[in-house]
């Protein structure tokens, strides 16, 4: 059975969904973890990589077909 253009489609949105949410977990919690560890100077690289990661997590939400992006749109 051959992919449709629509399934593809929405094969790409799901794995760019999936990779920002799978990088806003890894900024999330690894600067997390590493301010357990050593807390220190580096504190406000660490915050600033664990918003990011938030965005990119939101970002994630947002790209995932049938999840948030659904939610968030008006309905006619």
């Amino acid at each position: 059975m051959p992919m449709g253009s629509t399934d593809r489609e929405f094969e790409m949105r799901r794995r760019r969904g999936l990779a920002f949410g799978g990088v806003g977990i890894i900024l999330l919690f690894v600067p997390a973890i590493l301010l357990v560890l050593s807390p220190g100077s580096s504190t406000i690289y660490a915050i600033a990589a664990m918003v990011t990661g938030i965005v990119f997590l939101i970002a994630g939400f947002i790209a995932l077909p049938g999840s948030l992006r659904n939610l968030l749109r008006p309905k006619p």
